[in-house]
């Protein structure tokens, strides 16, 4: 009896204790869901087949990459669909729930995980330590899953398996619905000379910014260019060639949208107006700008000031005078133009006229009605030859942008 008892005991001892595999979810946000299967006891596992179902919400997976798995490097359902044969770490997890095979059909509500270990070592060895499956969703509202060892697959298989438990449902928390903020729009193409603008074509770079979606979705951009084109949704910089065959303004606008969810779209930015000519058509003198050919020196930064060349001259010996924006090429100009009529003011010379007023004809018409006379003077003589600092850029409101 001692001896039957004996051997009992030591075939007790030869048999390896079965051991026990947890499987459980975490919610970890933004529609990521993380399966852990944790074996314990000395457990080994070979292989993991799951089957997940969706009981509640509106999740689900949009593509083969929402699905990840960790330990484990052989997809036996890839195998099985692309016929290549076992390759260490090639494929993915994500099966179909009915058949043999990958998850072909997106999107999907309905999945199964499949993913083994292969022991490249030549050990045998199983996965003895915990391992992830990462799943992705797209989800607004909260979702439940039923999650069960998937009997197409045989579930949990590995050597000294004790209790398999799976806890189920797992719940994935929705997300808010997802936003866009407004986007700006500002360019980055300097502003040309006009001749470069008026009836000519004339490439503009614009960029969008501002916009951001509060899940953190990647986005792309439209913009409007209005002259009544529109370009492709696309990258946040984008160029566009204007052919201006008039005076005009187009107001260029953008929206944003996110890539994975097309109609989540932003507000309309605020308009960038992009105009074809310096002086704005609201300005008191436009017409006469327009009359005398829309010359770059009225759009000068400091032609109200005197500067009618729209050079900056050199300083004089021993820096006296100072580098200075009005002098005696300015002086020239308004000599050339004093008091004319306005068809003598041919070339620059309406560049003289810095007040913008047309004084009226003297007595018995001499002087005629002319645009350059003594208030021109008065202003060239304020800021003659006086140093850069004390000769301050006119207001813009009257312009879209300077000339020089």
């Amino acid at each position: 009896m001692k001896k039957i008892l004996a051997a009992l005991l030591v075939l007790a001892l030869a048999i390896p204790a079965m051991a026990d595999v947890a499987v459980t979810g975490t919610d970890l946000g933004s529609g990521h869901l993380q399966i852990k299967v944790a074996p314990t006891g000395g457990a080994s596992v070979r292989g993991v087949a799951l089957k997940l179902t969706r009981t509640a919400g509106n999740a689900y997976i949009d593509a083969t990459t929402d699905a990840t798995a960790t330990q484990f490097n052989t997809f036996i359902d890839y195998a099985f669909t692309t016929g290549a044969g076992y390759t260490i770490g090639s494929g993915h997890c994500l099966a179909n729930p009915t058949a043999a095979g990958v998850l072909a059909a997106f999107p999907a509500s309905t999945f199964s995980l499949c993913a083994g270990y292969l022991d490249q070592s030549g050990g045998k060895a199983g996965v003895t330590v915990d391992s992830f499956f990462d799943i992705f969703f797209e989800i607004s509202v909260d979702s439940t899953f039923t999650v069960e060892l998937d009997p197409l697959r045989g579930g949990i298989v590995g050597d000294t398996l004790g209790t398999v438990t799976v806890q189920s449902p797992m719940l994935v928390a929705g997300n808010p619905p997802e936003t866009i903020s407004k986007p700006t729009v500002a360019k980055t193409t300097a502003a040309p000379a006009i001749a470069g603008r008026v009836n000519g074509g004339r490439v503009e770079t614009f960029v969008a910014s501002g916009a951001a979606s509060n899940l953190g979705h990647a986005l792309e951009y439209q913009f409007t260019w209005g002259d009544g084109n529109v370009s492709t949704w696309g990258a946040a910089t984008q160029t566009y060639t204007y052919t201006y065959a008039a005076a005009a303004t187009y107001n260029v606008t953008v929206q944003a949208r996110c890539i994975a969810h097309p109609a989540v779209v932003s507000a309309m930015s605020d308009a960038l107006a992009e105009a074809t000519e310096a002086v704005k058509s609201t300005a008191t003198f436009y017409a006469a700008w327009a009359q005398f050919g829309r010359l770059n020196c009225w759009a000068f930064k400091r032609n109200c000031r005197g500067d009618a060349d729209g050079v900056l001259n050199a300083a004089g010996k021993g820096g006296v005078p100072p580098a200075h924006w009005v002098g005696s090429p300015d002086l020239g100009i308004l000599a050339s133009a004093w008091q004319k009529a306005d068809a003598d003011l041919t070339g620059n010379r309406s560049c003289a006229d810095f007040d913008r007023i047309k004084n009226a004809a003297g007595k018995g018409g001499i002087p005629p009605a002319h645009w350059v006379g003594s208030p021109d003077l008065g202003i060239l003589a304020a800021s003659w030859q006086k140093a850069e600092a004390l000769t301050p850029v006119c207001g813009q409101t009257n312009y879209w942008y300077w000339t020089n």
